[in-house]
């Protein structure tokens, strides 16, 4: 593509293959310590015409290396016993003038857990079609020694001065920043109390050898394990085992916080977790302002409803770049990415450009990443549901007042304004633009092979439904969400919002915007159709001490048509049972069945009754107090549950 997100005529074949030359000792070592993410040399690279290695395109001769790259994205294919993982390869490190098409750098991006195979390819170009901070991507058979890896989107990788020049043309070269937020870095301060005081033992321990830290690459770091089991049961165990590893992480973190006195901005910054992988280090005092204004105070509560609003939210005037930021939100808003800042604060760049030297506008700016996630389910069970319903008024996880970055932002009325008006020009001209939508579904067509034949495609089983031209199928396969029908869908509803708000019969929103008020505080995905809170059939919506449980698969619901209120928690043994059956042993109880809750085996029950002289304040403080802590890379794994469930 051009830097507009254009085809460019007669460009290069949908697929290519590339190829390393390595070492067998240094492949070898790739292989079994893949979980240390260090690098390795490679001797050549070449990129051949798919499945014909004699048709050179371009020839890579000066020795290079590369790496295994990415948390759970390498975690899981490790513990399965694949060796389809990502990888990071850097073509310049024996000669800096080598590059491959001007990328020295570029990361390889395997299709775990988007079965359209297309989201980070098509989502980068509409980032480019509206203006936007954008990476090239293009889709590559990946080879070492002729043994296929597997089948990739590779992207160029964000950490390179003409990648920041191309997309920040105003950008002053001795003056400005990129930094990476990692998942580790959301969530600092927010500790529970055994983990300060495990921290708290070690940092007096004479034996303690920490750093290098758990959440640092290198070969200090542990092995993944490989599951025992085989099929989907490994996918089970290796998810539960996933947590493990995020508990170290977390754990060295809480370590860090104390040795740098329970500041996190000094902490995050100084530890890289909150990285600077580009520009000048006189930004990092910025960085930590920033940081301490509450930039990253994104709730950790297993209940993201029922966190408080912001104490203190940050102005947005005063340190972030409104319009850009703005714009930001709209694509992500419509797109639905909740694996973003709009949900948890995952996958995502601060950066500052500089660029208000040369005439251009100051104050931090959001370069997007990682958009293979087709649910929301990190925010909400039901959310996948009704996921194209969700109201563009409010586009997050959960309440405006409690989203660091979003919320302050679309809280002010004259801004939320102008993030509508760029809604409306992202619909029209990219998002539901009938040329975009051909592109996309040509290049899916153009992959189905290459699809069909990696193994993380199930021999594609879910690919027919990807290109699916009726918008009405995107539901069909909950919770697959196949990505053409789901986009059609969203198109539609956001279309919708977008009149009912200009003629003045838009339900409920902030600002006016809605006729019948706000969203309540503990909402979250609202649905825009909805007059009225969901729930408020029943007693307190559901939501009352005794029913509503922080940490369940369904929280607590309201039973329309009985009026009552219901919950329900993982149980494995639900596994095959129809929905309202009961498998033997099951223990009695009101209400007690299974059901498949969004791909989740569910025990489901009925609350107890709703006692009436509680009151409403004292149960939201209730729900607070009893809110566990959940960091963002648990929220993100929890994703792969949707993935046991299709294979089971």
């Amino acid at each position: 593509m051009d830097d507009r997100g254009l085809s460019v005529p007669d460009g290069m074949d949908t697929v290519l293959d590339l190829r390393l030359v390595m070492v067998e000792d240094d492949y070898s070592y790739l292989l079994q310590n893949a979980s240390y993410e260090v690098y390795r040399p490679f001797q050549s690279a070449t990129v051949t015409v798919r499945d014909k290695p004699d048709q050179v395109v371009l020839a890579l001769n000066s020795p290079g290396r590369v790496r295994p790259k990415g948390q759970f994205s390498l975690y899981m294919p490790l513990c399965i016993g694949t060796s389809n993982f990502p990888f990071q390869l850097d073509f310049s490190d024996t000669n800096s003038s080598q590059t491959l098409f001007g990328a020295e750098r570029v990361y390889l991006r395997s299709h775990f857990g988007d079965n359209s195979y297309a989201r980070d390819w098509a989502y980068y170009r509409m980032a480019a079609r509206f203006g936007l901070p954008h990476l090239r991507a293009r889709k590559v058979r990946f080879f070492i020694n002729d043994q296929v890896h597997g089948f990739y989107t590779l992207l160029e990788a964000p950490d390179q001065a003409y990648v920041f020049q191309r997309n920040f043309p105003l950008y002053d070269f001795t003056n400005y920043a990129l930094y990476k937020v990692k998942t580790t870095a959301l969530g600092c301060g927010q500790y529970t109390d055994q983990e300060l005081e495990t921290a708290q033992a070690r940092l007096v321990s004479s034996s303690e050898a920490t750093p290098p830290y758990a959440f640092e690459r290198g070969e200090h770091k542990s092995k993944v394990v490989p599951a025992a089991a085989q099929g989907p049961t490994a996918l089970t165990e290796c998810f539960f085992s996933f947590f493990g590893s995020v508990a170290a992480n977390d754990a060295d973190s809480a370590l860090a916080y104390l040795r740098y006195n329970q500041n996190c901005a000094d902490m995050l910054v100084e530890e890289g977790l909150v990285d600077r992988d580009l520009g000048s280090s006189s930004w990092d005092s910025p960085m930590k302002k920033f940081i301490d204004a509450g930039a990253f105070d994104y709730p950790q509560a297993v209940d993201v409803t029922s966190a408080p609003a912001l104490a203190e939210p940050l102005d947005p005037y005063e340190w972030m770049d409104t319009d850009s930021t703005l714009k930001m939100i709209a694509f992500y808003a419509v797109a639905l990415i909740m694996d973003s800042p709009m949900g948890n604060g995952n996958n995502f760049y601060w950066l500052q450009t500089g660029e208000e030297a040369n005439g251009g506008s100051g104050g931090w700016k959001i370069f997007p990443y990682d958009f293979n996630s087709p649910s929301t389910i990190i925010c909400g069970a039901t959310c996948d549901t009704k996921m194209v319903y969700w109201s563009i008024v409010q586009p997050t996880c959960s309440h405006l007042t409690k989203n660091p970055v979003v919320g302050p932002l679309l809280s002010d009325a004259t801004l939320q304004e102008t993030y509508l008006k760029y809604v409306e020009e992202f619909l029209e001209t990219v998002y539901a633009n009938a040329t975009f939508v051909q592109e996309l579904q040509d290049h899916i067509q153009a992959q189905d092979v290459d699809v069909r034949n990696d193994s993380w495609s199930a021999g594609g089983i879910f690919y027919d439904a990807e290109q699916s031209p009726e918008a009405s199928q995107w539901n069909d396969s909950i919770p697959n969400f196949p990505f053409l029908p789901t986009m059609k869908a969203r198109a539609a509803s956001v279309r919708e919002q977008l009149d009912a708000i200009a003629d003045g019969t838009f339900p409920r929103g902030a600002h006016g915007v809605g006729l019948g008020g706000d969203y309540e505080m503990w909402e979250s995905c609202p649905d825009w159709r909805l007059t009225e809170a969901p729930g408020s059939e029943c007693p307190q919506s559901c939501r009352y001490e005794g029913c509503h449980t922080p940490g369940w698969i369904v929280e607590s619901s309201c039973d329309v048509a009985s009026k009552t209120c219901v919950r329900g928690n993982f149980d494995p043994l639900c596994n095959g049972v129809p929905d309202g059956g009961r498998y033997e042993g099951m223990e009695e109880g009101p209400g007690i069945v299974c059901f498949n809750v969004n791909g989740f085996d569910t025990k489901m029950e009925s609350c107890p009754p709703f006692v009436e002289e509680e009151e409403d304040d004292e149960i939201v403080e209730e729900g607070m107090s009893h809110a566990g802590v959940l960091r963002p890379a648990l929220y993100t794994a929890v994703l792969v549950l949707v993935i046991l469930s299709l294979l089971s």
